[in-house]
């Protein structure tokens, strides 16, 4: 290992010596590294590469432990890709290689992820081949261990698990829906549970397909964009013309809710941190020297946007440097899963290593991550709500007051706080959001103010601004279960339980106004093509065929929610459940 650029001050006691006597330390110590086996939290758990492509160079660096870093092979390094810095293909033989390792060797699990722009479909090889953009395989007879990209032919996503068995089998017809454009980013992703792959499209499920054993072995490396497909190196039929930004590769199968958190730009929860079970570890920006021993310090001083914050070095997991943000160095873990962005000015690291104390500025750390122990366990727990904005802040809010709103297609609905259990954000800007209440039902559309304030934990004051929030979520909720007795479904997803208000509902029917009672009513099936548009079925077995008399219909969301006045023009079913 090469020492270089990075200030370390021995505490006991000047002299060459023991300078030097520090250094063999730090040799033998790093040489466990290898060994090491850390843990992550959030959707970074099981993170075995992760290329964001921040800078140019011959070399794209691996952001997960496992520093499978890319060697550059003529791509060309742009400025603006999907977030920061990109690579851009031109299908004439760039790509790059990830070289092969015990940990992208994966055999259960699995999860891919890529962002890409495509430039056009078909720059080389045969006009309907796939195009793979992430690409692990060294099968003369299109079998990889796996492949995610698009077909050239149909213009759709796919996504493929190589067959351990028998060449030329896998999941070669997992294939989207949607229709790939060039000059549009597009995030792919692939997933597999050792049972069933599902292919995502900027984070929705496109399509699942049972699949049961294990994937393929493979000692090929891994290919971005093509290159070579062939143990020979042979061919280059696989090739893409396209941009791709922020490669991600799991050794599990990530959720849906996962799927979502990565599509939208930022993952939801805390970034990832490398820990051990009996001693605490630091990692140097050079990303080789790695330090085991004991962190001495007591406290930490976070200068944040919101100013100066004390925190206890008792309730910190981890801290880990982001570069690639220019106002916030980086972001402190708490033992209650918040996450914390800010500056540590003129502070120091101190780490105990077999009786030699090393001082180390933080401007040198890349992370660091304190042991396993009951008391900094890997669980994420937290009671009250938690809110997860663009900026990487993961905050508690032990008393949420706020008074939001959300305005769809086809109501304005107020959220209580206490009726609250989910908020997240529907795209990367955050210009949408889905709220999930307590009784189940689910709003899609903008949320509001524009400007809202809450009681942080930590620092007080919390101010979220229009776009920032990419979620919120109650620590408290057990359970959802609808309530009410009616199940509303609207025309773009969005399902809604609750009590109708109204003692009758009114259809004009072509022989005139009919307004039954709305106990009596069984179910209404709304089809705004149909004609008639609307079909209400009583549980006397009649049926009434017409359109709403009313423009809008009321609907109590109990227990605890809102009343709204939604559009009956927006409306797709309303199904009656006999209350007990």
């Amino acid at each position: 290992m090469v020492w270089s650029g990075v200030q370390v001050c021995v505490s006991d006691g000047p002299g060459s010596s023991q300078m030097m006597r520090c250094f063999v330390i730090i040799l033998a110590v790093c040489s466990q590294a290898a060994a090491a086996e850390p843990d992550g939290f959030g959707v970074n758990k099981g993170l075995v590469l992760h290329l964001t492509f921040d800078k140019a160079g011959k070399q794209a660096i691996d952001k997960s432990p496992k520093k499978n870093h890319a060697a550059v092979h003529n791509a060309k390094f742009v400025e603006k890709g999907r977030f920061g810095g990109a690579f851009s293909l031109d299908g004439k033989g760039d790509y790059l290689r990830v070289p092969n390792s015990p940990s992208i060797e994966i055999r259960r699990q699995l999860t891919v992820a890529v962002w890409v722009k495509l430039h056009s479909f078909n720059p080389k090889g045969y006009a309907n081949e796939n195009g793979y953009i992430v690409n692990k395989g060294d099968d003369y007879w299109w079998n990889p261990a796996f492949g995610l990209g698009y077909s050239k032919g149909a213009h759709n996503a796919l996504f493929h698990i190589g067959s351990p068995t028998a060449r030329r089998t896998g999941i070669r017809s997992l294939r989207g829906v949607t229709k790939l454009q060039p000059g549009k980013w597009y995030h792919l992703v692939g997933a597999y549970d050792g049972a069933e792959a599902r292919l995502y499209v900027n984070g929705k499920l496109e399509k699942t397909q049972p699949f049961k054993g294990l994937i393929r072995a493979d000692k090929a490396p891994v290919l971005l964009g093509g290159g070579h497909l062939g143990s020979g190196e042979w061919g280059n039929q696989f090739t893409i013309d396209a941009t791709i930004d922020s490669v991600m590769i799991w050794n599990r199968a990530l959720g849906d809710d996962e799927v979502r958190s990565v599509a939208i730009g930022a993952p939801v929860g805390v970034p990832f941190i490398s820990r051990g079970a009996k001693l605490d570890r630091v990692v140097l920006l050079d990303g080789k020297s790695v330090f085991f021993g004991k962190i001495n310090n007591k406290r930490y001083v976070l200068t944040t946007r919101r100013g100066k914050i004390e925190i206890p070095a008792s309730r910190v997991i981890g801290i880990v440097v982001h570069t690639e943000d220019k106002n916030d160095t980086l972001r402190i873990v708490l033992t209650d899963s918040q996450v914390l962005c800010g500056k540590l000015e003129n502070q120091k690291l101190e780490i105990d290593m077999s009786g030699s104390k090393l001082s180390i500025p933080f401007e040198n750390v890349e992370e660091c991550g304190y042991r396993m122990s009951a008391d900094r366990s890997i669980s994420s727990r937290f009671s009250g709500t938690m809110v997860s904005l663009r900026d990487g802040q993961r905050l508690l809010l032990p008393e949420f007051k706020t008074k939001l709103h959300i305005t769809t297609g086809y109501c304005k609905a107020d959220l209580p706080p206490a009726s609250i259990v989910m908020i997240r954000a529907a795209d990367v800007q955050c210009f949408s959001h889905v709220v999930i209440l307590r009784n189940g039902s689910r709003f899609s559309g903008v949320l509001g103010p524009k400007k809202w304030t809450a009681r942080a934990a930590i620092g007080d004051k919390l101010e979220i601004g229009e776009r920032q929030l990419l979620a919120l979520t109650s620590g408290g909720v057990k359970s959802i279960k609808p309530a009410g007795g009616v199940t509303m479904k609207m025309l773009n997803g969005d399902t809604l339980y609750g009590k109708l208000t109204a003692k009758t509902i009114a259809i004009r029917t072509e022989f005139g106004e009919v307004s039954p009672d709305a106990a009596g009513v069984k179910s209404i099936v709304v089809s705004p093509k149909g004609a008639p548009p609307a079909v209400m079925t009583m549980w006397s077995g009649a049926a009434y065929r017409g359109r709403f008399a009313d423009k809008q219909l009321s609907l109590a969301l109990s227990p605890g929610g809102p009343t709204v006045k939604v559009s009956s023009a927006r409306i797709a079913s309303i199904i009656w459940t006999p209350l007990k």
